[in-house]
């Protein structure tokens, strides 16, 4: 008997967690504050010290190589790191032109807004600053899944709707709505066009004219949704989208379960 009250009891929790994960409110809101994209990408592929592998400064002694992104770079350019290289330090593509920026400046943006999601779309509102003045930018989707990271344009299919230009002090405000509702388990990517083209559905080359300046998680209630950590390179996730909260009440759900099996 207490072998099968045991058993039921995980079996609801099982069943239950399984509910939570796969439905979605009609109605909700999460909300972002990205951090650097080289902190974000550092911190989720555990590099040993950070690196933004989507800008490069110029080192002489540096061989052409593929940086840690699998982004390819000429002689005499590496992939920024923040920590040691000077701030006043200018970058360059993955292929030497220069970005006009210096390192300080590119990492110097912020950002934060919401995702409102009704049903099966969600509108999408974030404040900029510290973005290149006059740049052209894009909001990014960011999906994790077994075979890694997924990026897609924060709008449209083709793109349309997710870019916007940042003014001449570096602010923007976007908005836009999307023909989709987010998982709580995505994350969202604010990224720089260095060629001022859009490049539709593809975004662009990363590295080369697409740089991601900015990245994070989603969040629900100021939480981060997910149980697993990040493993490996890829930056893959093993997400469970259940709040501290949720989890603690479909325990006490399961247990409550339990003890009327018992009796």
């Amino acid at each position: 008997m207490v072998k099968l009250t045991e058993r039921a009891g995980v079996l609801t929790l099982i069943l239950l967690c399984g509910l939570t994960t796969t439905a979605r409110a009609a109605d909700t809101t999460y909300q972002f504050n990205p951090e650097t994209h080289a902190a974000f990408f550092s911190a989720e592929t555990k590099q040993p010290t950070v690196v933004d592998p989507q800008v490069f400064v110029a080192d002489t002694v540096a061989p052409a190589g593929t940086g840690p992104q699998n982004i390819v770079h000429i002689a005499g350019y590496r992939p920024a790191r923040p920590g040691s290289d000077a701030s006043g330090a200018p970058v360059f593509t993955a292929q030497g032109q220069p970005l006009n920026l210096t390192l300080g400046s590119w990492l110097g943006a912020t950002a934060s807004g919401s995702i409102s999601c009704a049903g099966d779309t969600a509108v999408v509102n974030a404040q900029l600053r510290g973005l290149v003045p006059g740049g052209l930018y894009q909001m990014t989707r960011l999906q994790f899944t077994p075979q890694g990271p997924k990026r897609s344009p924060m709008g449209q299919p083709d793109g349309t709707g997710s870019t916007f230009v940042a003014g001449a002090n570096g602010s923007a405000a976007f908005s836009g709505q999307v023909p989709f509702c987010p998982a709580a388990t995505e994350g969202i990517v604010v990224a720089y066009h260095s060629d001022n083209n859009a490049h539709g559905a593809a975004m662009g080359d990363l590295g080369i004219n697409l740089h991601n300046e900015l990245a994070g998680h989603l969040r629900v209630g100021g939480e981060i949704p997910r149980a697993m950590p990040a493993t490996g390179g890829g930056m893959t996730h093993l997400a469970w989208p259940v709040t501290g909260v949720a989890l603690t009440a479909l325990v006490g759900l399961a247990v409550a379960s339990r003890r009327r099996l018992v009796r």
